[in-house]
């Protein structure tokens, strides 16, 4: 087994591989437990420790070379929008969850990454045009990553870092005013996946390594790890727990998932490890229909009901509550005063309804 090798396929072909992530020889297949909560079948492969390569090769065209090499957006979605109507492709760089900042990172350290990496997914899409929009505040970063687009038609515009930057219609609509121009139809993708395309069209790898920021371990630091990688080896190459964790959570702390161990391993939608000494477990109350969650959501869902008939199964309630608008932002999670896990709900919800439930 070489690193690149295709180990997995799925039945749909737009859905991208599965890649080894190092070279070695399969050990085992089995049931292991899954980031996102539930248990996977997995490949595990014994490393010879010597990284070999398999030999490059190049799929006919470019949208489908990404999809051969891996790529899957960020956030877990199967697939990037490849849409060939779009004429604009705006990257998100603003690293507007709090305590992930993985987006800077990569462009402070692999600026030529980003900007021909959108480059290809503007040529893969048809697009004219591209637009990173960075947190305002970062002076210098915007600078030179103007200097790198330079003869390009990128433009680099600095926002004001809000949360809801990563609410891509809203995104898309704030850069279009900022810039006095209406784009017809934008996509939204994310640093990470431009750095991966780059790597993938240009230096002919496979996806099979996540950017991810570190911040609980004894160095705060943004760290690449291979897939299948353990959240344990991923802390202790940073010097390892300040404390006894009480919580440790992938991703977002808004729409992150906690785990309940860190022998679950980095997988292609692993952008952050957030690990929290002091938070309080406390189990969720009944609700009290406050309707805070109500009040809160941007996309004017009830949150409430929701989370009420995803608890009991009831998904084909949820689909007439329209639970596949939910664009699980945390923020009914976040201020519900009875704890109630009502964004996992939700998300569950929309599972079973992807499913065919």
């Amino acid at each position: 087994m070489l690193t690149g090798d295709v180990i997995a396929r799925s039945s749909d072909s737009t859905v991208p591989p599965v890649h080894a992530s190092i070279s070695g020889a399969v050990s085992e297949i089995s049931m292991r437990s899954h980031p996102f909560g539930h248990s996977s079948k997995c490949v595990v492969i014994t490393s010879d420790g010597k990284d070999r390569w398999v030999k490059s090769t190049v799929a006919q065209g470019l949208q489908q070379d990404i999809l051969e090499k891996g790529i899957i957006e960020s956030y877990g979605l199967h697939r990037l929008d490849m849409d060939r109507g779009a004429d604009t492709v705006i990257l998100n760089g603003t690293d507007h969850r709090p305590y992930v900042f993985v987006d800077k990172a990569i462009m402070l350290e692999e600026r030529e990454s980003v900007i021909v990496g959108l480059n290809l997914l503007m040529e893969a899409v048809g697009a004219k045009h591209g637009v990173i929009g960075i947190n305002a505040s970062d002076i210098n970063l915007i600078d030179a990553m103007r200097h790198e687009a330079v003869g390009r038609d990128i433009e680099i515009v600095g926002l004001k870092k809000e949360y809801t930057r990563g609410m891509s219609r809203l995104l898309s609509r704030d850069l279009s005013r900022q810039l006095k121009s209406r784009f017809k139809r934008a996509i939204v993708s994310r640093v990470p996946t431009a750095r991966a395309v780059y790597q993938a069209v240009e230096l002919g790898r496979p996806f099979v390594e996540s950017y991810l920021s570190v911040y609980g371990a004894a160095e705060t630091a943004a760290v690449r790890a291979r897939i299948g990688t353990s959240f344990q080896e991923v802390v202790g190459a940073l010097g390892g727990y300040k404390g006894t964790p009480r919580q440790i959570v992938m991703n977002s702390p808004m729409t992150g998932v906690a785990q309940h161990t860190d022998e679950v391993s980095v997988i292609r939608a692993t952008y952050a490890l957030m690990i929290d000494y002091e938070v309080p477990i406390e189990e969720p109350a009944p609700c009290i229909r406050c309707a805070q969650c109500v009040d809160v959501c941007p996309v004017s869902l009830l949150p409430n009901m929701l989370g009420l008939y995803s608890r009991k199964g009831k998904f084909a309630e949820c689909r007439s509550y329209h639970a596949r608008a939910c664009i699980e932002c945390g923020y009914c999670s976040y201020v519900c005063p009875s704890k109630i896990p009502l964004m996992q709900l939700i998300r569950h919800a929309k599972e079973n309804l992807g499913a065919g439930t």
